[in-house]
């Protein structure tokens, strides 16, 4: 068991570099800013498989064993049960702002999402806009752009599904070398259109079952918003927990030129 633990310490306690096929960006450069926001879109278009050496897993899909969401104030009371939850669509993320204030330790980052799917297995008791319902089973929840299929004929609508993020570090030095780790994050999500479709409604009444999913996509903003914030905090500290296992490999001075 000791062994176990000392080999684990040691594969974090070893520097890497960035892989070659990461692109470095000068830290003191004039267009370090664009220069950045390449790197970290051409580094996520490579995340459909791991690279172990710096501790980055595949995030398209991205696999979230379990997740709780707790009840919100408003039309979703009922705690929110999910697992085996697979995510896809993040390495087709569009990164428009990548801020790194060095003085102040901070990450900004903006990017869009052409469309995200979200498969699980869900668990859920208790009411929607009061009315009752249950079950447990698989589903589907679709964040994606209501003019997307206008997108196919025209280039010039926007993308809608934001995430907005912000993470604020802090420096340690570790075998005489100074590493980044994330202390604290903030994510923010504006999906401009979101689809659910929840099987095996009351035990597989489909009428019912129906009638609830009809309720869930009409009123798909309000049920969201009731619970943004968890589904916020929740997916923010998986990134963060993503960034800090790069952030753990890489010393500050492997990460910029």
């Amino acid at each position: 068991m000791r062994l176990l633990i000392w080999f684990s310490f040691l594969a974090i306690s070893l520097s890497h570099e960035l892989p070659s096929t990461f692109q470095k960006c000068p830290r003191k450069g004039p267009n370090f800013s664009q220069c950045s926001v390449k790197a970290v879109e051409n580094a996520v278009r490579q995340l459909t498989r791991p690279i172990k050496e710096v501790g980055l897993p595949v995030i398209d899909p991205l696999e979230v064993p379990s997740m709780t969401i707790a009840p919100g104030n408003g039309p979703t009371k009922f705690q929110q049960n999910y697992k085996n939850m697979k995510v896809w669509g993040y390495s087709k993320g569009q990164f428009s702002k990548f801020d790194f204030d060095f003085g102040q330790k901070t990450v900004t980052l903006d990017v869009l999402f052409p469309e995200l799917v979200f498969e699980f297995e869900y668990d859920f008791n208790g009411t929607i806009l009061v009315l009752p319902f249950q079950g447990h089973g698989p589903g589907v929840a679709i964040f994606g752009n209501k003019l997307r299929f206008l997108r196919n004929f025209f280039n010039f609508f926007p993308e809608k599904i934001k995430y907005f993020f912000d993470f604020w570090l802090e420096e340690y030095t570790r075998g005489g070398r100074k590493y980044y780790r994330v202390v604290r994050n903030r994510l923010v999500m504006e999906p401009e259109l979101i689809k659910f479709k929840f099987d095996n409604l009351f035990n597989g009444d489909k009428e019912l079952g129906d009638k609830i999913n009809q309720v869930f996509n009409d009123n798909s903003k309000e049920v969201f918003g009731d619970v943004k914030s968890s589904y916020e905090e929740a997916f923010g500290q998986i990134f963060t927990n993503i960034f800090n296992r790069l952030l753990a490999r890489v010393s500050i001075v492997d990460l910029f030129e």
